[in-house]
């Protein structure tokens, strides 16, 4: 039985050698090596920083467009619906009863920091730690050629990257997140 498993493997050994030898393909020509797996581009909109700058991106365009014309910004930019389309559910539940409070948790528009906004504009994206589950994204903007950078904390679950945390920094440290806000106000 050895013998036999020996005598097959020799012609095929052999006809690979003299079509190497007589100048034919190459083994690899003849079988087709797997690429390997493409890594994803952090900038397409699928991916957290792609998603990050379009969200902010839309959402500057949004304000000034309904400041210019006196009109309200489009439901897709509603509080509650931001959060249900980027939040991880959690978050999202936590956000929007805050909102639903009488005294309000949070007064300022985090996407913009502040509460009055002109010349708003997203200067930098850049995608800071990423795995296959989890990500954080810094965003520098500008409102009114003020500077702010918020670190945002991603994780990626069924329904794609959805935003686990906002973290609000001051000389490259957190100074607050949205997550600890909203924990001292009891939500």
């Amino acid at each position: 039985m050895i013998h036999r498993k020996e005598t097959a493997l020799k012609p095929l050994h052999g006809l690979l050698v003299s079509i190497a030898l007589m100048g034919g393909p190459a083994l690899a020509d003849i079988v087709p090596v797997p690429a390997p797996p493409a890594t994803p581009d952090p900038a397409a909109p699928g991916e957290p920083n792609g998603m990050i700058r379009d969200l902010y991106t839309r959402y500057y365009a949004a304000l000034m467009q309904a400041s210019e014309s006196g009109g309200v910004l489009p439901a897709e930019f509603a509080w509650p619906t931001i959060a249900d389309t980027y939040f991880t559910p959690e978050l999202a539940a936590r956000f929007k009863k805050a909102l639903e409070a009488e005294e309000p948790v949070i007064d300022w528009d985090f996407f913009i920091n502040g509460q009055d906004y002109g010349e708003l504009k997203v200067i930098s994206v850049e995608t800071a730690t990423i795995d296959a589950v989890k990500a954080e994204v810094r965003i520098t903007t500008s409102n009114f050629g003020n500077l702010s950078v918020t670190a945002i904390s991603l994780v990626n679950g069924e329904a794609g990257w959805k935003i686990a945390d906002f973290a609000f920094l001051e000389n490259g440290a957190a100074s607050s997140t949205l997550s600890g806000i909203l924990k001292e106000s009891g939500y």
